[in-house]
């Protein structure tokens, strides 16, 4: 890994040749500077000197620092630092860089593509849900307000039936054990609308399951299709 000793005075002592890779740097070309360093960029937390002597004193554990290579590039590495001292005096700063820019890029892509997800499912017209296999709600995604009138809020925790027409409840429930025993469902039944109202809807749902194969979840997505079923009664 890289290593890089420091002076009380903030002036580089040695970098070993893990680290002249990894900034582009050679040591001749560091060697007895003082902070600020080459590869502190305009992220880097301290801004002079001072700082930095401040900061060394009380050793740093796996800190996260953006710096930038010779070349411009820029990289993330985890550091861990602490004094070394002989009979109670400081004599210098050792630190230990891991190079974590692969990691960071996954984590960065992983947060953008959960935010795609999230808009594409806050802007959706269909209701996307997860319910526990006792048939709690875990999930509602925001959308269910302006389709069915309820908060997110106000159904994470309760028993799905409740909002199921009393007339398709039992129909409802065996449609959702079906997906427990054997797999997935498509169904048309009603639900109640928060205002007391009626709606027809297209459910969908399949298991989610564990390594071992037991079913851990239900994920399901709803589309209101009572405006098709009108359109269908008056062709009838």
């Amino acid at each position: 890994n890289p290593i890089l000793v420091i002076n009380r005075d903030t002036s580089i002592r040695y970098m070993n040749p893990a680290l002249e890779k990894l900034t582009g740097f050679f040591s001749s070309e560091v060697m007895g500077r003082k902070a600020p360093y080459p590869w502190w960029t305009e992220d880097t937390p301290f801004k002079d000197e001072k700082e930095f002597k401040a900061a060394l004193s009380s050793g740093v554990q796996d800190a996260e620092r953006l710096f930038q290579k010779k070349n411009g590039e820029r990289f993330w590495v985890q550091i861990n630092a602490a004094p070394v001292k002989d009979d109670g005096e400081v004599l210098y700063d050792l630190s230990m860089w891991v190079d974590i820019t692969q990691r960071k890029h996954a984590e960065a892509a992983l947060r953008e593509s959960e935010e795609r997800y999230r808009d594409l499912v806050e802007n959706l017209n269909d209701v996307l849900y997860t319910i526990t296999p006792d048939g709690v709600i875990k999930y509602m995604s925001p959308v269910v307000e302006a389709v069915f009138g309820y908060r997110p809020e106000e159904v994470i925790g309760r028993h799905f039936r409740e909002f199921i027409y009393h007339k398709d409840c039992d129909f409802a429930s065996a449609e959702f054990q079906k997906v427990l025993a054997s797999g997935s469902s498509v169904a048309e039944f009603r639900l109640y609308h928060n205002s007391g109202g009626i709606r027809w809807v297209h459910n969908s749902t399949h298991p989610v399951t564990s390594g071992a194969g037991e079913t851990t979840m239900v994920q399901g997505i709803v589309t209101a299709i009572t405006e098709r079923k009108r359109r269908n009664w008056r062709w009838k």
